[in-house]
């Protein structure tokens, strides 16, 4: 049984298996718009691998996954709540890191068929289609701190501590939307300018047409009247004490979920200390990155003494990292190995798991490529600097950060508000890879340490 509170409504469903079934009946809760919800005519169904296939009270008659378990059709009634529509469906399309890619509402009434087209490229949002196949007309730029529409106005998201979007003013400083969330982000009624901005609660986009009302989490959508994902947590064999539905482990106010993946700091111990990292490509799948002490040779034999005469980036291809630990790939031959691309020539046998998003992922690998391309120091640029300074570049502590801020004042109708710009850390680089390892652990506590 799981119970969730929206102010005094107390939600109460059970879960079987792959079928929910609520207990309570005609439960209504003010929401912003369209997403009133009535759990009285709610009916969940779920497929063999644990996916939402139909939903009654949102309308949805059935889901069709693609091989990477994303939607790419929903298939909706001809009622959904106050909505009349004939022969409606939606096609997704998304990039391999799960981020969408498009979205065409498709509705058919007899001989007529409308669309409602949106194009996401990177940080631009097109509207329609144009021609020859290529996207329609600007709609708008999507910025960290807010964006830019097609009339090139410019709006400034106001975040809480969470990252929600609680507001979106102008350039004036006027709010044109405002946003209360229950816990786990659904809108309150006393919300304005909904259709303003669509993206709200954890920055995610707020889906509402044909009374859908989801946020598009990229790995899966998010029911924030549930409290719950459409799917389980492809990763839940790393948490088996938690329902694999859940959002934040149920703790919403506590925990985020930013649509992260894994970084896997690799430390070889004692017998020749090294780091290097394990870092997840734009398809989810686990590469290997070291920097090798290419142009270290010994004075007297002339001969190279470091791990080995070249880099390695982005190598191999493993679906966790303990296959990689336990791969062929991670052994090591002494100096016959040096040169042999078959193996690492380290032989792992610990590491550390750390959650990242897919934006830190890209820039850890861009960053660490850039490294491997400068010159090698055995203080100043080696392995263990190279790893610690890469995942500074994505934010994550590698000891007791300093976060270096920079703001510019904002008069809104709230006051002056300090709008954030750029944000940074700024931490100690060890160069010892052994003390390296222990300080990454200890300045990011929610890893899980894995030993081989």
């Amino acid at each position: 049984m799981f119970c969730a509170s929206l102010n005094s409504v107390t939600v109460c469903y059970q879960l079987k298996i792959m079928n929910i079934e609520y207990l309570s009946t005609n439960v209504s809760v003010l929401l912003e718009n369209s997403s009133d919800f009535d759990s009285s005519v709610s009916d969940y169904k779920y497929d063999a691998d644990g996916r939402l296939y139909s939903d009654s009270g949102r309308g949805i008659r059935g889901i069709d996954y693609s091989w990477a378990d994303k939607p790419q059709k929903m298939y909706l009634t001809t009622t959904s709540g106050i909505f009349q529509q004939d022969n409606t469906t939606m096609y997704c399309n998304h990039y391999a890191d799960g981020v969408r890619q498009s979205n065409d509402l498709v509705t058919k009434k007899g001989i007529t068929q409308t669309s409602q087209y949106t194009y996401y490229a990177d940080s631009f949002v097109f509207d329609g289609r144009g021609q020859n196949g290529k996207p329609g007309l600007f709609s708008r730029l999507l910025l960290p701190w807010g964006y830019v529409d097609r009339g090139r106005k410019v709006y400034t998201y106001i975040h809480d501590y969470q990252g929600n979007i609680r507001a979106v003013v102008d350039s004036a400083g006027v709010a044109v939307q405002t946003t209360d969330y229950y816990p786990y982000g659904a809108p309150m009624v006393t919300s304005t300018g909904a259709s303003r901005n669509p993206y709200k609660y954890s920055g995610k986009e707020h889906e509402t047409r044909m009374g859908l009302n989801q946020y598009d989490f990229h790995a899966r959508n998010q029911l924030p009247t549930l409290g719950l994902f459409d799917q389980p947590d492809h990763k839940a064999g790393d948490y088996p004490w938690l329902n694999p539905y859940l959002y934040c482990a149920a703790n919403p106010i506590a925990y985020i979920d930013p649509t992260g993946e894994d970084i896997f700091v690799l430390n070889k111990g004692n017998d020749g200390m090294h780091l290097a990292m394990l870092i997840q490509n734009e398809n989810g799948v686990w590469q290997y990155y070291s920097i090798n002490g290419n142009n270290v040779y010994s004075p007297i034999s002339k001969e190279h003494s470091g791990g080995r005469p070249f880099n390695d980036i982005s190598i191999g291809a493993w679906n966790s990292p303990e296959e990689f630990l336990n791969s062929d790939y991670n052994k090591s031959n002494g100096k016959e190995g040096k040169e042999d691309t078959s193996i690492n020539n380290y032989n792992y046998k610990e590491g550390y798991l750390i959650s990242t998003t897919s934006e830190q992922d890209a820039l850890m690998r861009s960053e660490f490529t850039r490294i491997a391309d400068t010159e090698y120091d055995i203080v100043f640029n080696n392995c263990a600097t190279a790893v610690q300074e890469t995942m500074v570049e994505a934010g994550i502590p590698v000891s007791e950060p300093t976060t270096i801020i920079t703001t510019t004042p904002l008069s809104t109708q709230f006051g002056i508000v300090n709008i954030v710009t750029d944000c940074h850390i700024k931490c100690n680089i060890d160069p010892i890879p052994n003390t390296a390892f222990k300080s990454i652990i200890k300045w990011n506590p929610s890893g899980k340490y894995i030993h081989k």
